[in-house]
């Protein structure tokens, strides 16, 4: 699920005018750099894990080129992209991609990289726990050091770059936060992750944000530790789900349920803490991180759905100006212009 807890806090003056002048060059020049880029591109070990469905197919619209662009101008940074969907989705998904990079002149060689994948995993009549469990098993998918998680109905704010995602040692940029001012983070840490994990001091945050790397190892650990605590019921639960051709597994109706980001933030917090470089996002300086901008695909208003998508396409035409990168800025600076064409 796309993570709506980013807010508007800063205000830039900005003109309007030079965008929309200038808007019909850049759709004309997808990324705004050369495809010659990727001839001598040494590939990272770092893939994006993309967990969709059909209901989500329209905000492939920005997602693909907001990434794509992002391959062909910051080389080196994403190997892959794992577009994982449930296995009747294919099909629609493959045709999407492939008017999507004639529509945007994206490409070739990077379509290539865009693995389309159907789900291993199936829970019947629970489209969102099939979503987290694949997600807690993104290295069943390829055999990338790193993951990087972005929703579909998400986009970059700028061309992803490898210092957004790992310190100079190497070691991937986690957010926390103290769940002390957020009454639904401290529900979730104690009722979902306590569950799957135990007690422990890792409970007092919370660590839910996209695009962010997670680390191979991470993963059989987590599963692991959480099959220890959840025991036979889970087992159970996990080898029927991710048996879909025996017909997938019934929904998880326990009380204590289960969830994915704040359960690999806490296992990464506690187990392999020394590991990561952990931003606090109420103190630290996140413009170091990548932080896509989501929105929630589910939203039923047209009008808010209208102003997402032209606040996406916005943001692509900024993402080749990174300097002095302020994300807050940015968005001022995109909801200004599109309010201001509406009129």
């Amino acid at each position: 699920m796309p993570l709506m807890w980013y807010a508007v806090c800063s205000a830039l003056a900005w003109q309007g005018g030079a965008l929309r002048r200038t808007s019909a060059a850049w759709l004309h020049q997808p990324g705004g750099c050369p495809e010659d880029n990727l001839q001598n591109e040494q590939l990272s070990s770092t893939d994006i894990f993309m967990r969709s469905h059909r209901g989500d197919l329209e905000w492939l619209d920005y997602s693909v080129p907001s990434i794509t662009e992002s391959m062909q101008c910051s080389v080196g940074v994403i190997r892959n992209v794992l577009l994982v969907v449930p296995e009747d989705d294919v099909s629609a998904f493959q045709e999407k991609l492939n008017v999507i990079w004639t529509a945007h002149d994206l490409p070739k060689s990077l379509l290539e990289r865009w693995h389309l994948i159907p789900s291993k995993t199936k829970i019947i009549g629970s489209g969102s726990q099939e979503q987290m469990l694949d997600k807690m098993h993104a290295d069943l998918y390829s055999d990338a050091a790193h993951f990087v998680y972005v929703d579909t109905d998400t986009v970059l704010m700028q061309h992803l770059a490898r210092n957004q995602l790992f310190d100079d040692e190497g070691r991937p940029f986690l957010c926390v936060r103290s769940v002390a001012n957020c009454e639904a983070c401290e529900m979730s840490m104690q009722g979902h992750v306590k569950s799957m994990l135990g007690d422990g001091e890792m409970l007092d945050h919370d660590y839910t944000c996209l695009g962010q790397a997670y680390p191979r190892f991470l993963y059989q650990h987590l599963r692991e530790i959480v099959e220890e605590k959840k025991g036979e019921q889970w087992r159970n639960f996990t080898t029927h789900a991710l048996h879909p051709e025996n017909g997938g597994g019934s929904p998880w109706s326990e009380d204590d349920g289960f969830t994915e980001f704040n359960a690999m933030g806490a296992a990464m917090w506690r187990d392999f803490h020394e590991k990561a470089h952990w931003i606090d996002t109420q103190v630290d300086a996140m413009n170091l991180m990548a932080q896509p901008l989501p929105m929630w695909s589910w939203e039923q208003d047209e009008a808010t759905r209208e102003q997402s998508k032209k606040r996406f396409e916005c943001i692509r035409r900024f993402k080749q100006n990174r300097d002095g990168f302020d994300r807050n800025a940015r968005l001022v600076k995109c909801n200004r212009i599109f309010r201001k064409d509406d009129k």
